[in-house]
């Protein structure tokens, strides 16, 4: 019995040894971890306009005393067009600048075209991407003045884009 009592006490003194040394070896480690966003910003930047002589893209003659007044403006996230003294026949192309100012790559998801106007007709062509960070594309009007058009015709619109990130 009384080997059992000093067995019991020996037994007793090296399992707490044990959990003293196994806390002289235990760690505890922590890890802090920041996360952080990209940020989308698109913007669309003042055009230019080109006046062609009829849809072939030939150039107008010089010196013929036509007048245009074209502008192409935006304020970042629509814009208008607005082209005057304009004819049967003549096609106008519209060049709007576009700027990824974005920390991640952009698609432009859409362009709202002007709605129907029997004096002339408008159609778009866009990137489907503004991929590059810092990346720039164009979108592009064309506009075509139709046979049936009377005087004095002013091709006006407004549009618009919609864009998202690039893997919606």
């Amino acid at each position: 019995m009384k080997n059992i009592k000093i067995i019991t006490i020996l037994l007793t003194v090296f399992i707490m040894l044990m959990g003293v040394g196994y806390a002289a070896w235990n760690q505890d480690i922590s890890i802090e971890a920041v996360s952080e966003t990209g940020t989308f910003n698109v913007a669309l930047e003042n055009g230019t306009v080109a006046v062609y002589a009829d849809s072939n893209n030939t150039p107008e003659a010089i010196n013929q005393g036509i007048t245009r007044i074209a502008s192409a403006t935006a304020d970042g996230v629509s814009g208008t067009v607005n082209i005057t003294n304009l004819y049967p026949g003549a096609k106008a192309v519209v060049t709007i600048p576009v700027k990824n100012t974005s920390t991640i790559p952009v698609k432009i998801e859409n362009v709202a075209l002007p709605s129907s106007n029997s004096s002339y007709d408008v159609s778009v062509t866009y990137p489907d991407n503004l991929a590059a960070v810092n990346g720039t594309g164009n979108i592009v009007f064309t506009v075509i003045v139709n046979d049936n058009a009377p005087e004095n015709v002013q091709a006006a619109f407004n549009y618009s884009a919609t864009f998202k990130q690039f893997n919606k």
